[in-house]
């Protein structure tokens, strides 16, 4: 295929993708893939990750709504909602508690979580309306997907989390302040949405230093200000840009490279 036409078919492609992303399309593949995974095979969720969840709904407190299904005896990966396993290790990996935000009795109201620790299999965690604080992260070393919406995930500034994150979605978390510095830490991240988080300042130069693979960057709905500077390496591969209800000053480059 000659060049040219390589570059036609790039750009297609590129488009495509473009027209087709929704906001923190990573995590909502990645719930895909892993339920699909734990769909098949027979499951013994291991006592001391059941436990450690059993730890986590008794702190919330609430028995209802989508916790009802989380019963001691019973096994987390086959009959929990929200909850997926490995199906060859049968460690726990997805905990999803995003689901009880539409419940109309609102099961969990908002409050701070602290000292607790989730199964250290986890690789992706959403949460809403909840407040926790770093020791729930402190061992989850194989995080790739982390989701809040309505809730503010404490880490603190010291802190270098153990995880590197593929994906990080923020929705209406009251972050307040400038980007939290614990993302200076993160060098892997391929999406990124901050959004309504009440984020004020500059857009850091570490965040594309950081991380070269970012594709996927929504920032809209906080007061981040100065100009926006897009590495040229990374323009021909980002397909979803959104930097809108912002004071930023300039010119944003354009998407897409000049022979499309």
């Amino acid at each position: 295929m000659p060049p040219k036409a390589i570059f036609f078919v790039l750009c297609d492609f590129i488009q495509a993708m473009a027209v087709a992303t929704i906001n923190f399309a990573f995590i909502s593949a990645a719930f895909i893939i892993l339920s699909s995974n734990s769909c098949n095979g027979l499951f013994n969720c291991p006592t001391e990750e059941s436990q450690a969840l059993l730890s986590f709904k008794t702190a919330l407190n609430v028995t209802d709504g989508i916790f009802s299904s989380w019963v001691n005896g019973s096994d987390c990966c086959s009959m929990w909602d929200g909850i997926s396993c490995n199906n060859l290790t049968n460690h726990v990996e997805q905990v999803n508690l995003s689901a009880y935000t539409n419940h109309a009795e609102q099961d969990v109201q908002s409050g701070v979580i602290s000292d607790l620790a989730l199964p250290s299999s986890v690789r992706i965690l959403w949460l809403s309306s909840i407040t926790v604080s770093d020791t729930l992260f402190h061992n989850l070393a194989e995080l790739n997907y982390l989701a809040f919406s309505d809730c503010v995930p404490n880490i603190s500034t010291t802190s270098i989390p153990k995880f590197q994150l593929a994906a990080l979605y923020l929705s209406s978390c009251s972050i307040g302040g400038r980007i939290p510095d614990w993302l200076s830490t993160q060098y892997s991240l391929q999406g990124l949405t901050l959004v309504n988080d009440n984020i004020v300042g500059e857009i850091p130069s570490w965040l594309w230093e950081n991380n070269p693979q970012l594709i996927q960057l929504n920032i809209s709905g906080n007061h981040f200000n100065g100009s926006l500077i897009i590495p040229n390496r990374s323009v021909p591969w980002m397909t979803l840009l959104d930097v809108s209800r912002n004071e930023l000053t300039g010119q944003v480059q354009s998407l897409w490279p000049p022979y499309c």
